[in-house]
């Protein structure tokens, strides 16, 4: 039978270390790998080599989210908090496949604050780094 039902956003759960961040807006994450042509002799590649991997990634959230992390924080300095774990959940609500991936040593880059005039809410984008992503966990 075709499945044709996609994930939505109210599918989705974000929790980091331990806590559901319910004042999420936008999550994204990439993993990448270096790759490159080995050239030997002639002027076609042999092979394509592989290094380092590296992930990447940011969530943007309510201020008050934000304000949490301080509190956390060695000083109210974000980007001292180490080794978080963030596991990004999702669990269609009317059938389909349920999945997660898990974010390892998470940590965040920079926190930046701002509001415009007409903005109903500060929303805060945190850029972080991760040491690995375990996918469909």
């Amino acid at each position: 039978m075709f499945e044709s039902k996609q994930y939505e956003w109210k599918d989705i759960q974000l929790v980091l270390a331990g806590d559901e961040v319910a004042g999420v807006q936008e999550i994204k994450y990439t993993q990448k790998r270096e790759k490159e042509f080995l050239y030997g002799r002639g002027s076609n590649p042999h092979s394509i080599q592989s290094g380092n991997v590296e992930v990447t990634g940011e969530i943007k959230v309510f201020q008050s989210e934000l304000e949490k992390l301080i509190l956390k924080s060695p000083g109210g300095d974000i980007t001292r908090l180490g080794g978080l774990t963030m596991t990004v959940a999702y669990a269609p609500e009317l059938g389909g496949r349920q999945t997660a991936d898990v974010l390892l040593g998470v940590e965040f880059t920079e926190a930046s604050k701002g509001m415009a005039q007409g903005d109903k809410a500060a929303e805060i984008t945190l850029p972080f780094m991760a040491l690995g992503v375990k996918h469909g966990v």
